[in-house]
């Protein structure tokens, strides 16, 4: 999705002279959608850049994640793929890079030798170790003006969008 701010964003009148030409130019949706796409912009943009600035992106810190809870098994590129529900190629590709700069490591399949599992490192362990709190320190300070009660509406709302 490009990224973009505009300063001219329609009011509810707009939108109902609109519905002449396009009956099904629904107010409500319209301005629901333009302010959930605000949101979601702004928000993707500063975590994009919390994660850029600790080495990682959302991919590979949720890699990093993954193998973290694996423990000491690790993953296959395979199991990773799907945990990321992304096609293979792109996992593997990730994960290459990973090896490069040393966050995780490669381990034959004692099994099968044609395969290996991927496995945290301590370096990867360490650069976890100094995101997580900030990463916990971003989340408080997006949601610090929400009750629990409200946190809860929204998750529901957000899983209503999805059916």
């Amino acid at each position: 999705m490009d990224n973009y701010d505009f300063l001219d964003i329609p009011d509810a009148e707009r939108i109902q002279a609109m519905n002449a030409a396009f009956p099904s130019a629904n107010s409500d949706n319209i301005l629901a959608f333009i302010a959930f796409q605000h949101v979601y912009q702004q928000v993707d943009t500063e975590y994009a850049t919390l994660l850029q600035d600790y080495g990682l992106s959302e991919s590979r810190f949720l890699i990093l994640m993954f193998l973290r809870r694996s423990g000491a098994a690790g993953l296959s590129p395979s199991d990773i793929a799907v945990k990321l529900n992304s096609a293979k190629p792109m996992g593997s590709k990730l994960i290459h890079g990973m090896i490069q700069t040393g966050l995780v490591a490669k381990k034959t399949d004692a099994k099968d030798l044609r395969r290996f599992n991927v496995q945290i490192t301590s370096k990867g362990s360490q650069q976890l170790d100094r995101f997580l709190p900030v990463n916990f320190d971003y989340l408080n300070h997006l949601f610090h003006g929400l009750t629990t009660e409200e946190k809860f509406q929204l998750n529901r709302l957000l899983a209503k969008l999805l059916r």
